[in-house]
């Protein structure tokens, strides 16, 4: 039950936290977007909506390019299967149990 309470209280700090920090940010861009020129404003908003652009255009022809070839870690004809009884993970499980009583 402490433990919740404390939980809880120390969450509400670290969002007020946030929100302090957030607000001193807001209010502190604010006063320097203020001090910009009509100009510069929409340099800033062009500039902006152009690399949202981009990058839109860029995440939808991911769907038409074609996927890159990924190199696998170990060889395809390098693979091979073994037996049963010397299988690694049959050994994890079962402790060798299988291997001492057959």
């Amino acid at each position: 039950m402490y433990r919740l309470i404390n939980d809880k209280a120390m969450a509400r700090k670290v969002n007020y936290l946030l929100a302090h920090h957030y607000l001193r940010f807001h209010l502190w861009l604010r006063h320097r977007c203020e001090r910009l020129t009509i100009r510069q404003r929409k340099a800033i908003v062009y500039g902006l909506s152009f690399i949202y652009l981009l990058c839109s255009l860029w995440m939808i022809a991911q769907f038409f390019l074609p996927p890159k070839k990924e190199k696998l870690p170990i060889p395809k004809g390098k693979l091979t299967d073994s037996p049963i009884r010397t299988d690694s993970t049959l050994h994890e499980l079962h402790g060798n149990f299988y291997l001492q009583h057959h």
